[in-house]
């Protein structure tokens, strides 16, 4: 169990690194005349603050696991392609999105706020910024 574990975590690290890269690009691509930006200086909290300037979050009462998998159930998801994952800013906002790993980028992605977690999503998150669901 321990071993798969680390290579969750693992995939998770090279699919955050990369969706800050596809930011980075897009960013540049936005603004051609800014100042060079590396992917040390981008956070995770960058990353979602760069993706909410096109979107405000939605406001729910309580995140539900099974409204994730609805959410993700709404795309034609391509096993070995896209990876659906959850970032989390601070302790009320959420990303919930999907990254295609052909292109480098991410192609879906929803911003929630919310202060309250059911259970099963809670275990899911622990104490995680950032988790590739499988």
């Amino acid at each position: 169990m321990e071993d798969n574990s680390l290579i969750i975590g693992g995939v998770a690290l090279v699919v955050l690194a990369i969706a800050v890269v596809a930011v980075i690009k897009r960013r540049k691509q936005k603004t051609p005349n800014s100042e060079e930006v590396t992917s040390e200086e981008l956070s995770l909290e960058e990353l979602i603050d760069s993706l909410s300037t096109d979107s405000a979050p939605e406001k729910v009462e309580i995140l539900k696991m099974e409204d994730v998998v609805t959410y993700f159930k709404s795309f034609p998801l391509k096993k070995g392609k896209d990876l659906p994952f959850i970032a989390r800013k601070g302790h009320d906002v959420f990303l919930l999105g999907t990254f295609n790993e052909e292109l480098n980028e991410i192609e879906n992605f929803k911003l929630i706020k919310t202060e309250v977690l059911d259970d099963q999503l809670k275990s899911i998150l622990g104490t995680e910024k950032f988790v590739v669901l499988t």
